[in-house]
């Protein structure tokens, strides 16, 4: 995504100083705590050097020929790392110096950041060098001028609207390799499928793109970009390609399998159609009366879907020739098709050197260098493919509201990646007959201010435009009422740009749209039919670590000193996952107020710019913001606030839990510190909130009455919610009245109990009815409005709050209102003596 790049105009430099200026940033240390759990440790972590592994052109070379993260090169200069420092040589020139004088990246304004003591990792093209050092921290440098860019001085933040640091995560820190591709004044256009060119603009783009673990995917990110690697791009043959490595130059991908298959693709998050408030997108094949070198070209729709991954020829071998997983693609000229491939490699009569080839051409050729290929690093000739990295959806059919039960649904071939192709279907079934449609649906992700992790895969989903292609052929079907159905959804949206939306993951998609006269749909779709909510997909993931066995100790084990390590590690984990969740909700709390401003604040520019007409114009891409920012801006703020909300109610559950889990493996672990043989888990510790709640001796279920108002109600242990520390309260008098009871502090003032009154060796009810058990309750959601509305007042009651007293037979909730500051909502009936004789656990 482009910084700007849209030319000087006062007032798009107005929109864009509001739109950065309003949202705040956390500290760099709040923003990468990760919306998953396997990322419990801080970002910094050793990154080990390239070199030598990764001198393909020699330990030390005259040139660079190929490649790699330890050797490249770029226009009129050649890097090499030597000992964690930088070396650089200058075309037609001769030796190598210490780039920069220092070899390291440095700041020249005194106190910017700190020099690292190591680099690992480097790459160039275009006109940028990046380098990471050893703590897996990026850097970067400019080779040539640019507009509000110094050349030759070294950064160390990057993305936008706040620039971070990047590191590497956890999602990329155990890549296959990675590459860096530039596409600027050099390169001048991006030709799209349908032949138009488009300038580049004032300022083009960097992106970095990371081959993960398995070789399918790749994770990028770019200058317009939040500091993360939470955007991908599917790999070749459905995601099912396994690559060995990758190579990229001005956006255009190059990987190689063992098997010597290699696949390019020029595609980035502009192409992509990620970019609709800098950029106009259509899928129509329009004329273009601008070439690539027009400025003006930069405006004219740019056609989507971008293009395909194109299979490369295969390198003929025999003799002895051979190739290695060093591969590399530069720029050499203007357009998509000025790109040179290089693979290096053994040639028929034994001798090393590399393959190339124009990208376009067909014929590979063999040139001769000094290189340095080790036995290991040659393709092992061996075809290994994984599974697609698609997804099938079924579900049902959201009609203004309601469910049509005649109509079902379904998406096959979908893709979390940030721009996919898939097929949704339609099935309707009425009075005898069944019949069925599909439509082709492109999806393209929707750009984010947010800092993420891997959303879709990490309980946080990932929010699409869709464009249908609906021709009024696949319209006309058997039955008329279908035909009228389909033509309701998708008459007048054939090709429509991001005419739909949709919200997915690993195991669910939501497609919504709107009908002409503004009635909404949703085709609301799960794996294997299973209609799965967000929150609940989320719920799922965070709960997987908790109960993951690689934190857990086990409850019936008999512990010895031999076990200490193994205790002492799974505390740490424990303490980290704390660690994690308490980060996370600061960092959302922070966000919080930054999330809301920068949605006013676009609401503002957006009401001004549409007053002055402004929004009419389209040069320079006044009316192209505003056309999509609403829907982007709005849906980052409403995802947001979802993921927020679910934040702030389940994990100070989930903390309190684990904060009891800790407590009592470090007393089995001091236990066997202070010389005890053997120790177990202590007899008090639950896995989850309903658990405590029956060791305490409240039923599940009780009856009772709101003395206020003279009504029966019930209270409810959320059984099926066993991480939330919460109770449903509801009217017996009709109405649906209903309100969620939270209660904090629960675990630890139920196990205290249980202990003393084991240690007193009296029953517990005996116990709690001298010290009952008092805790802050709070109101987490309330339906209906009969007797809690004459309870509380109009005031919410999510704003009140309350006291919950449990005494072994009886339980009691208060809260206070506008007149009686201790109001009594609930009080239960004595527990009968079969409950009420709850013994102490020993």
């Amino acid at each position: 995504m482009r910084k700007c790049g849209c030319g000087r105009f006062s007032a798009l430099f107005l929109f864009l100083a509001l739109l950065c200026g309003c949202a705040s940033a956390p500290s760099d240390d709040l923003l990468y705590y990760k919306s998953v759990s396997a990322e419990w440790y801080a970002p910094d972590r050793e990154l080990p050097s390239s070199e030598p592994r990764d001198n393909v052109n020699g330990d030390d070379p005259d040139d660079v020929y190929v490649k790699s993260l330890s050797q490249t090169f770029l226009k009129g200069y050649r890097f090499v790392l030597k000992n964690g420092k930088i070396w650089c040589a200058k075309e037609g020139k001769d030796g190598w110096e210490l780039f920069l004088g220092t070899g390291l990246p440095f700041a020249r304004k005194k106190g910017a950041f700190d020099s690292p003591s190591s680099i690992s990792e480097i790459f160039a093209d275009g006109d940028c060098l990046f380098a990471f050092d050893d703590r897996g921290r990026m850097y970067y440098v400019y080779t040539q001028k640019l507009p509000d860019e110094k050349i030759w001085d070294w950064r160390n933040v990057f993305g936008w609207p706040d620039k971070r640091v990047l590191r590497q995560n956890g999602l990329v820190r155990n890549k296959r390799g990675w590459a860096m591709g530039v596409r600027r004044k050099d390169i001048l256009w991006y030709e799209d499928r349908f032949a138009n060119q488009h300038h580049y603009g004032t300022m083009g783009l960097a992106t970095l793109y990371f081959l993960s673990e398995d070789g399918q995917t790749i994770f990028f990110t770019d200058s317009g970009m939040p500091v993360d690697f939470s955007n991908r791009i599917q790999g070749p043959e459905h995601g099912s390609f396994v690559a060995r490595s990758i190579g990229c130059s001005g956006s255009t991908i190059f990987l190689i399998a063992d098997d010597g298959t290699m696949y390019t693709r020029l595609i980035d998050f502009d192409t992509m159609g990620c970019d609709p408030m800098f950029f106009k997108y259509t899928y129509r094949k329009l004329p273009q009366k601008w070439t690539g070198k027009d400025y003006l070209s930069n405006y004219s729709p740019w056609a989507l879907p971008a293009e395909d991954w194109k299979r490369e020829p295969a390198i003929p071998l025999f003799g002895k020739a051979r190739l290695s997983r060093f591969i590399s693609i530069h720029q050499n000229g203007q357009g998509n098709f000025a790109r040179e491939l290089r693979v290096a490699g053994i040639d028929p009569y034994g001798n090393e050197g590399y393959y190339f080839k124009q990208i376009s051409s067909d014929e590979w050729q063999f040139r001769r260098a000094p290189l340095s290929i080790r036995e290991g690093d040659f393709l092992s000739g061996k075809t290994e493919r994984g599974m697609p990295t698609e997804f099938d959806f079924s579900g049902i059919f959201f009609d203004s509201g309601k469910t049509d039960e005649t109509v079902s649904c379904s998406v096959s071939g979908f893709d979390i990646a940030s721009e996919g192709e898939s097929t949704l279907t339609f099935t309707m079934e009425r009075d005898g007959w069944k019949e069925t449609a599909s439509f082709t649906v492109y999806t393209v992700e929707m750009w984010t201010y947010m800092v993420r992790y891997n959303p879709g895969f990490d309980g946080t989903p990932k929010q699409f435009f869709c464009t249908v292609v609906s021709p009024p052929e696949t319209l006309e079907t058997e039955h008329e009422e279908f035909g009228n159905f389909l033509k309701g959804l998708f008459g007048s949206i054939d090709r429509k740009v991001f005419a739909l939306s949709c919200e997915a993951s690993s195991e669910y998609a939501y497609i919504a749209g709107k009908r002409a006269d503004g009635s909404e749909w949703y085709a609301v779709m799960g794996a294997g039919g299973n209609v799965i909510h967000p929150s609940e997909f989320a719920v799922q993931s965070i709960a997987g670590f908790y109960r993951d066995e690689g934190i857990l100790l086990d409850p019936a084990k008999e512990f010895s000193a031999a076990d200490i390590p193994e205790i002492e590690r799974k505390i740490d984990s424990n303490k980290k996952f704390i660690s994690y969740m308490k980060g996370e909700l600061e960092s959302y709390e922070i966000r919080k107020e930054s999330t809301n401003r920068f949605y006013r604040t676009y609401s503002v520019v957006d009401f001004i710019t549409t007053i002055t007409l402004l929004n009419k114009i389209d040069f320079p891409k006044i009316k192209t913001m505003t056309s999509f920012g609403d829907r982007l801006v709005g849906t980052n703020a409403e995802n947001f606030r979802n993921m927020y909300e679910y934040r702030s109610a389940n994990y100070p559950s989930l903390i309190e839990l684990t904060e009891r889990r800790v407590e009592n493996y470090e007393a089995v672990l001091n236990a066997l510190r202070g010389g005890a043989k053997s120790a177990k888990c202590g007899a008090f510790l639950m896995d989850s909130f309903p658990q405590y709640f029956s060791a305490a001796g409240i039923p599940s279920f009780l009856d009772g009455i709101s003395p206020s108002v003279s009504q029966t109600a019930v209270l409810k242990i959320l059984g099926d919610e066993p991480f939330l520390s919460a109770f449903m309260l509801e009217s017996c008098s009709g109405g649906n009245e209903r309100a969620v009871v939270s209660v904090s502090g629960s675990s630890y003032a139920i196990r205290s109990a249980l202990s003393a009154s084991t240690s007193l060796g009296v029953p517990l009810s005996d116990y709690l009815s001298e010290h009952p058990i008092e805790l802050d309750a709070h109101f987490l959601a309330v339906e209906g409005g009969g007797f809690l509305r004459k309870t509380f007042g109009v005031k919410s009651l999510q704003q009140k709050k309350g006291k919950f007293v449990w005494d072994g037979t009886a339980l009691r909730i208060t809260a206070e209102n506008s007149v009686f500051p201790d109001n009594v909502i609930f009080e239960s009936a004595r527990c009968p003596d079969s409950a009420k004789k709850v013994r102490s656990q020993k």
